[in-house]
C-alpha cells in the first residue's frame, strides 16, 4: 500500500524508519522533518506499506511556481529510499511513479548513479539546464584548511573589479524589507519557470527559520529596493565559508549586487563565497565578478559543497523536470528559469547545526 502523506500522530514510526536506514542523509527528529514537510498535520513524504510496516520512503517538498505566467503546484523530490523487504516488491518506482502521476511538475536533481537512472526514467533533461556551483575565492590560507588535496589557489585568488556603488546604499538586517514584493514582482517577469518566493514564502522560508541563522543583505539605489540577498555563514576549523541561498536583482543590476555582496562579506573574513543554481541568468554577472564555474576548472571538485557544515560528497550535476505535465513543459532559454540552493533539500541542517 502506497500513501502520499503521513500524520504526525505516527511520527514515531516514520523516525524509527529513518534511524534504522538513513540517519546520514536526513536528520531524524520532530523539529526538522515538522520544518521541512510538515503539511496540515501531516508530512509530505511518500511511503510503501508492507503489513503496515514502512519498507520505503520518498520525501518531497511542495511549493508554487510560475510556469508561462501561470501558478503551479511545484515538488521537489527528495531522499528516496527502500529496504531490502521494498526493493523485492520494487517500491522505490511505485513511489515514484504515483508522485510523478499526482503532481504536475516535479524537479529533481540527481545526487548519485542510483537516482540518475530514476529521474532519466519518469523525467526530461532539458538541453542547458544543469546544477551549477560557481565560487568566489578571498582567502588561500583559510580555504587551504579544509581542502582535502592541495591545489593551486593562486589563479583563482583575483582582486575584485568593485564597480562603482556611490549610487548604492547596502545592510545587513534581520527583517525582510516590506518593499520586498514589489522586487520579486519584477524579478520573477524575466523566468519562464521559477519558484514563488514572495514575501509569504521568503518569510516561512528564512525569516521563521528555527533551525539555520540566515543573513539578509539589502541594497537599494535611491530608496529604490534594487537588490535581496540571502545567505549562510558557516565555521568551520575557526574559518568562514559563505553560501549564498537565494538572489534577487532588478534587471540590468546583476553584476552591481553580486560586487556589492562580494565587498559586503568581507567584514566576515570568508575563505570562499559560493553560489548553487538551475539556469544560466546569472552567468555573466558573476563571470564580471570573478567568480568561477567549477565545471569548466576539474580541481575545485576539491572545494567541499553543497551540505552543511561541510560536505566532501561528489554529486552529479543533472536536473530533470517531471510530472504529468511534463512533456508540455517548454524551456527553450536557460536564462529564463532559476532555481537555487534554497528551493530544495540542498540547504538542509544536520545535527552539528543543531548543537
Amino acid at each position: 500500500m502506497i500513501n502520499s502523506r503521513f500524520p504526525k500522530k505516527k511520527i514515531n514510526s516514520l523516525l524509527h524508519f529513518l534511524r534504522k536506514n538513513i540517519k546520514k542523509s536526513i536528520l531524524t527528529n520532530n523539529s526538522f522533518l515538522n520544518k521541512w514537510f510538515l503539511n496540515k498535520s501531516k508530512i509530505n513524504v511518500y511511503t510503501f506499506l508492507i503489513k503496515n510496516k514502512i519498507t520505503a520512503v520518498n520525501f518531497y517538498i511542495l511549493n508554487k511556481c510560475i510556469y508561462n505566467k501561470k501558478k503551479y503546484n511545484f515538488l521537489w523530490s527528495s531522499a528516496l529510499y527502500s529496504n531490502k523487504e521494498g526493493q523485492e516488491k520494487a517500491a522505490a518506482v511505485a513511489l515514484l511513479s504515483k508522485m510523478h502521476n499526482e503532481h504536475p511538475i516535479v524537479g529533481c536533481i540527481c545526487p548519485n548513479k542510483n537516482s540518475l537512472k530514476f529521474n532519466k526514467f519518469f523525467g526530461r533533461e532539458i538541453l542547458g539546464l544543469k546544477l551549477k556551483r560557481f565560487i568566489f575565492f578571498y582567502n588561500k590560507v583559510a580555504l587551504t584548511k579544509i581542502l582535502k588535496k592541495k591545489i593551486d589557489l593562486n589563479f583563482f585568488i583575483k582582486k575584485n573589479k568593485f564597480f562603482e556603488r556611490k549610487q548604492f546604499l547596502s545592510k545587513w538586517t534581520k527583517h525582510i524589507p516590506q518593499d520586498y514584493n514589489k522586487l520579486w514582482t519584477s524579478f520573477s517577469k524575466k523566468f519562464d519557470l521559477i519558484v514563488v518566493k514572495d514575501l509569504k514564502y521568503i518569510r516561512n522560508r528564512y525569516y521563521y527559520s528555527f533551525l539555520l541563522k540566515y543573513r539578509f543583505l539589502e541594497i537599494r539605489k535611491k530608496k529604490e529596493l534594487v537588490g535581496f540577498v540571502i545567505l549562510r555563514v558557516q565555521k568551520v576549523k575557526k574559518n568562514n565559508y559563505i553560501r549564498v541561498v537565494d538572489f534577487f536583482s532588478k534587471s540590468g543590476y546583476e553584476k552591481f549586487i553580486w560586487s556589492i555582496l562580494i565587498n559586503k562579506c568581507i567584514e566576515f573574513s570568508p575563505g570562499f563565497i559560493d553560489f548553487f543554481c538551475v539556469g544560466t541568468s546569472q552567468n555573466y554577472a558573476l563571470k564580471k565578478n570573478n567568480f568561477f564555474d567549477t565545471s569548466a576548472y576539474p580541481e575545485l571538485i576539491n572545494v567541499p559543497n553543497l551540505l552543511s557544515p561541510i560536505s566532501y560528497r561528489q554529486w552529479s550535476d543533472y536536473f530533470h523536470i517531471g510530472g504529468f505535465l511534463k512533456n508540455k513543459i517548454k524551456l527553450i532559454d536557460s536564462s529564463k528559469v532559476l532555481f537555487t540552493k534554497g528551493d530544495g533539500d540542498r540547504d538542509w541542517p544536520t545535527l552539528r547545526d543543531l548543537k
